[in-house]
């Protein structure tokens, strides 16, 4: 609903108006891969993610799979 509501809206904008919006998503995006970047890994991390950083030789399953296949690895 908001999406339609939006892009109507863009439909209605200047060239000029498109070119500030533009900047103002690029601002947008780019302030939040600093804050990405500012947090803690585990803080921003899939479980998955974060069991594939605690033992790279995991496969990379995705979704909650690989996080519990970390706690039930065969003694080495």
């Amino acid at each position: 609903m908001l999406r339609e509501t939006l892009k109507q809206e863009i439909d209605t904008l200047s060239e000029n108006q498109l070119i500030k919006l533009a900047e103002l998503l690029r601002l947008i995006k780019a302030q939040t891969q600093k804050l990405t970047n500012a947090l803690p890994f585990w803080q921003h991390a899939t479980p998955a993610e974060r069991a594939q950083a605690q033992d790279p030789r995991l496969p990379n399953l995705g979704g909650s799979t690989a996080y519990t296949n970390a706690w039930h690895q065969p003694a080495r």
